[in-house]
């Protein structure tokens, strides 16, 4: 009698729904079926567990998902060490979420990063989230956590280690062996690149000391169309597609590259906004290169900046051969252009 009951008050006052997802203190999953007697919830793991509904009417029942919430709060906690300053880490996790569209993460109310808690030495974060489709949470959680991870790499930030953790050094010898690898490593691929094939060794030693490592996840926005950035990135694994904005509501895919190149050259040489949006297409890992870098080499040998003038007037006219489908056409005055831009921004006389 108590069951029936019960299926009668649910079927009256539709607290619970087909479609719904639910959580008691023993039942976590999606309603599937109503009954007089009993309710059917079925689990993330594809199990039917049946209830009866004198117990769903005695126990507390929280509907995390469904049409009566159509948004669930989520929270992806991680750790760092207390002496990096809290809104620095606060200030890197939300620029990157809010440029980012993550699928089933709504973005009304953004994503938000706020710091949770001090303890045994670490600084506590947690990244608040709206997850539309509560089917789908741990697969989100994971993606949230890679997209704090990247951002938290590309500022130069570690997750904290266990307080109990051993921490065991390498010798120096092995130490210096593993930069000296990494090293060569990135002198190889600067070489490889026309933007830098002309600098000596020495000069590409440099530069290769000055490279920041920089990942991002799929999805990330990695320059936008307008901004101001003085820098470029060495794109040395995964894809990344290039966007032309149109206007507000309009882009237009210009191409999509892979590793081996380089973008965002124009801004690190000139100090021009961007032209056009990039997005990593897949994970994507870069290499960073800013002003500050690469000033001294450009004020060693201020003739490069014709050389290097003449590479972005190729680049230039490629771009507006992509936007404008048309043959481009070589124009001396642009490269002047260029060439002047260079000087002024690097200040060579």
């Amino acid at each position: 009698l108590g069951n029936i009951l019960g299926g009668l008050a649910l079927q009256l006052d539709k607290s619970i729904n087909i479609g719904d997802w639910i959580e008691t203190d023993t039942v976590r999953g999606k309603v599937i079926e109503v009954h007089w007697r009993h309710t059917a919830v079925r689990t993330r793991n594809g199990e039917v567990i049946v209830v009866p509904n004198s117990m769903l009417m005695k126990a507390k029942v929280t509907i995390v998902g469904g049409e009566q919430v159509p948004q669930w709060r989520r929270w992806v906690y991680f750790s760092l060490s207390n002496t990096i300053p809290p809104q620095r880490v606060i200030n890197s996790v939300d620029k990157a979420l809010h440029q980012t569209e993550i699928p089933l993460v709504s973005q009304i109310p953004r994503p938000q990063c706020v710091l949770m808690d001090f303890k045994d030495g670490l600084c506590v974060y947690a990244v608040r989230y709206w997850l539309t489709d509560a089917q789908i949470d741990d697969p989100t959680d994971g993606t949230m956590r890679v997209h704090i991870f990247a951002a938290l790499q590309r500022h130069g930030l570690s997750l904290a280690a266990p307080t109990f953790a051993i921490n065991m050094t390498d010798s120096l010898e092995r130490e210096n062996r593993l930069h000296d690898v990494e090293l060569a490593s990135r002198e190889k691929t600067l070489a490889q690149m026309d933007l830098f094939a002309m600098l000596s060794d020495e000069e590409r030693t440099y530069l290769a000391k000055t490279l920041t490592y920089a990942p991002f996840a799929k999805g990330d926005i990695i320059t936008r169309q307008g901004d101001i950035a003085h820098w470029l990135y060495v794109l040395i694994a995964g894809e990344v597609d290039i966007w032309y904005e149109v206007n507000e509501h309009d882009r237009k895919l210009l191409t999509t590259l892979n590793s081996g190149r380089v973008f965002g050259e124009m801004g690190l040489m000139t100090g021009e906004p961007r032209r056009a949006t990039v997005i990593a297409k897949t994970d994507v890992e870069c290499y960073r290169i800013d002003k500050q870098s690469f000033e001294f080499i450009i004020h060693s040998r201020p003739a490069l900046a014709d050389e290097f003038a003449r590479i972005l007037t190729e680049r230039n006219e490629q771009l507006v051969a992509v936007k404008q489908a048309e043959a481009p056409n070589h124009d001396r005055q642009q490269h002047e252009r260029l060439l002047d831009s260079i000087k002024r921004f690097f200040r060579l006389s």
